[in-house]
């Protein structure tokens, strides 16, 4: 019976000549196709101009993603700052949490933190981070009562 509901919808091929073809739709939109009188329109779909001149549909998780996550990479110094600040504020971190810090990639991050960090395999800190003892600077306790 669903086949017989889809071999009666016909697709409009008036606008073919444009290059783009619908191959596949979301399941939503399908169903609400299928529940459609047949000359009844379910969706619609907007079209922008890349930079390139070619028609893609509009890509809202891309500007979002570039405009949150996807920073140019920084110099090795500037990276060692960021890091060096956030020691100071903990002694432990993960490396998804240096990441998030940082806006750099994980490649990056660990060639730099194999310089001036430890890995903990410790099972109180375990996967976590901490800054090689000659790059320590924390403040001891004073024991003076």
């Amino acid at each position: 019976m669903a086949q017989e509901a889809i071999k009666k919808k016909k697709m409009d091929l008036s606008k073919a000549e444009r290059g783009i073809w619908l191959v596949k739709v979301p399941n939503y939109v399908a169903e609400l196709w299928e529940k459609s009188p047949s000359e009844m329109q379910v969706a619609t779909m907007r079209m922008q101009k890349s930079e390139t001149g070619n028609t893609e549909p509009a890509k809202k998780d891309d500007n979002r993603r570039k405009k949150d996550g996807a920073s140019k990479t920084l110099s090795k110094e500037n990276i060692m700052d960021m890091l060096f600040q956030a020691f100071e504020k903990h002694q432990y971190y993960t490396l998804k949490d240096l990441q998030f810090i940082t806006k750099q990639s994980v490649f990056v991050l660990k060639a730099i933190l194999k310089d001036i960090g430890d890995y903990s395999k410790d099972p109180a800190h375990r996967q976590m981070w901490e800054l090689k003892e000659e790059y320590r600077h924390y403040q001891q306790p004073d024991e003076t009562k």
